[in-house]
């Protein structure tokens, strides 16, 4: 795909990902009856070594969307698969035939950060409690 080595400081918008590029969001769409595309033979190779995603994602005949997502992506990487686009009749334009790979860092959910502070802060509100409990006896 292209055989760039891609960081978080090379791509598009670098300065949405300070930290780093961990994530890659593989999106295919197929939107005319008999009409494919199939991205296969995925290879990551990062600093932590070569991931490899056995299997393939694809859409076909009509209107599918299918996503895949690889995430722990440790520092600069290169990507490396195969992608077959097929149609029948003349090619489709605009996105009817299409795939993407995007790229993210992991963050965590806003749920499980409040979910955090919840638990931490009943922590040492009870901690403190029976602390004060001791004290008296």
């Amino acid at each position: 795909m292209g055989g760039q080595v891609i960081s978080s400081t090379n791509v598009t918008e670098a300065s949405r990902f300070p930290n780093r590029l961990d994530t890659l969001y593989f999106r295919t769409r197929s939107n005319n009856e008999g009409d494919s595309v199939e991205l296969s033979d995925l290879t990551i190779l990062d600093d932590k070594g070569s991931v490899s995603y056995g299997g393939s994602v694809g859409s076909s005949d009509g209107d599918t969307v299918n996503y895949l997502l690889i995430s722990d992506i440790e520092g600069d990487f290169t990507l490396t698969g195969n992608a077959n686009l097929s149609w029948i009749g003349s090619p489709p334009n605009n996105s009817r035939l299409a795939f993407q790979v995007k790229g993210g860092a992991t963050i965590p959910e806003p749920l499980t950060i409040l979910g955090s502070a919840t638990a931490l802060g009943f922590g040492t509100f009870f901690k403190r409690k029976l602390s004060k409990k001791q004290r008296k006896s």
